[in-house]
């Protein structure tokens, strides 16, 4: 299967490839990253070729969907978009996220991720999918929001995050919803 390619001016949404990967560990190495996602701290490229082969086979086998985000202007991945939890019987997926903290405030999340909905809505079929944040993640919370996403519950200590339970919030976006 092809890498979908998805490009904007600044960005470029694709499969990681083995030459990506200490680009990926050069960017999501940072505590910033794993402060509030599953991502382990410290991140080593061990660590990022054992994703890659975990992105392959959850391709192969249709349990997930992860793309990176490009720089365009130099090449090095920044980010990365998945899918995780696909569920086809009722046509939804859970999506998650990160990005560098040197391209925070840029809006290059954002753009990403409404380039990343475009492609999984038309590519699944799905009719919703939805994402867990922690509270306390204001970022990422805007990110949802401006990206289209309803705020639909709160679910107290539902996850386990390098040690500490967390309460997160659901949001989530139907596909008629999908914003351009």
């Amino acid at each position: 299967m092809g890498s979908p390619n998805l490009r904007t001016d600044r960005i470029c949404l694709r499969f990681l490839r083995k030459r990506d990967v200490p680009s990926l560990t050069k960017h999501i190495r940072r505590k910033q990253v794993a402060r509030y996602t599953l991502i382990p701290h410290p991140y080593t490229e061990k660590d990022g070729y054992k994703f890659l082969e975990l992105s392959r086979k959850q391709l192969r086998n249709g349990t997930g969907y992860h793309l990176s985000i490009e720089d365009r202007a130099t090449g090095e991945i920044i980010g990365g978009i998945g899918l995780n939890s696909l569920n086809r019987r009722h046509n939804n997926a859970e999506v998650g996220y990160w990005l560098s903290p040197d391209y925070h405030g840029r809006g290059i999340m954002v753009e990403a991720l409404k380039l990343a909905l475009r492609h999984f809505f038309r590519r699944f079929g799905f009719e919703r999918i939805h994402a867990h944040v922690d509270i306390n993640n204001i970022p990422s919370i805007k990110v949802l929001e401006r990206s289209g996403f309803t705020r639909e519950g709160c679910l107290r200590r539902a996850i386990k995050n390098h040690g500490r339970y967390r309460t997160i919030y659901m949001y989530g976006l139907l596909k008629n919803e999908l914003r351009r």
